[in-house]
């Protein structure tokens, strides 16, 4: 009986799952695609909800006091909150995951490029191979997997991109500063220091619109749309919603992509 226990004990250790934790959805499909299946995955931010003001309901605490580790991006709310996460759950291993990462302007919006993403995903990779030794082969294998996709699709792309003619964009919201950098593009806000801009900022932003030939101005659900609309109605420009916090990163590059160059055909 005493055996059989024991050997109970170690098969149920065995099949543990550990409790990992993300802030934004981004974040766990990259997880996803490291851990295939051997983590139970928390994402703090549910979708549509924006990293800069969201507070985390009480039901996302309680779960979160069963993490074993935190990794983070960078964004506000993780600034706002971590000292409290780290308070409930003092065993919680918190890894930057951004740490490694050259930011532009202060911008935490890093998930938006490939080479990023592949950063991001080795920072995990290296953190539960080390942490889960008996799975280190699967993590660092899954890990090369993953590289591999992303390189696919940054090679799809390319491909889509090298065809536009006008490489300017107009954004909502400084999300894909990362992107545009990447790619050799050129990203425009609407936002004024973070605000809507005031009727004499939205003159100087459908005038600087057509000087720039900008076709293309990107709207976010966690933003209004209204000044968007505006100057695209002025300068003949289309209009397309996407929100940089989809989980499905690759897909959600690839899509960006293409509303580019549809645009573009104008």
């Amino acid at each position: 009986m005493r055996i059989f226990f024991l050997f109970f004990t170690f098969s149920v250790a065995l099949l543990a799952k550990i409790t990992i934790a993300v802030t934004i959805a981004p974040e766990a499909f990259i997880l996803q695609n490291i851990t295939q299946g051997k983590a139970n995955i928390i994402t703090l931010i549910p979708k549509n909800k924006s990293p800069h003001h969201y507070e985390p309901k009480i039901s996302t605490m309680q779960k979160l006091s069963k993490a074993k580790l935190y990794f983070t991006i960078g964004v506000e709310f993780e600034k706002e909150w971590q000292a409290r996460f780290q308070s409930q759950n003092p065993t919680l291993k918190i890894i930057p995951c951004d740490k490694n990462i050259t930011k532009i302007n202060n911008n935490p919006h890093i998930w938006l490029s490939p080479k990023n993403i592949i950063q991001i995903a080795r920072c995990m990779s290296n953190t539960l191979s080390s942490i889960d030794k008996n799975n280190s082969i699967f993590y660092q294998q899954n890990l090369k997997n993953f590289i591999q996709k992303v390189n696919n699709y940054d090679k799809k792309i390319q491909s889509i991109l090298a065809l536009l003619k006008q490489r300017n964009f107009l954004d909502i919201h400084p999300a894909w500063s990362y992107f545009a950098a990447y790619y050799h593009l050129k990203e425009y806000t609407i936002e004024v220091e973070g605000k809507n801009p005031l009727i004499k900022d939205l003159i100087k932003l459908i005038r600087f619109a057509k000087e720039k030939q900008i076709k293309t101005i990107f709207i976010q659900p966690e933003f209004s749309a209204k000044s968007a609309q505006i100057i695209a109605n002025e300068v003949g420009a289309k209009v397309i919603a996407i929100s940089p916090l989809k989980e499905n990163i690759l897909d959600n590059l690839l899509y960006f992509a293409k509303a580019l160059s549809t645009s573009n055909e104008k």
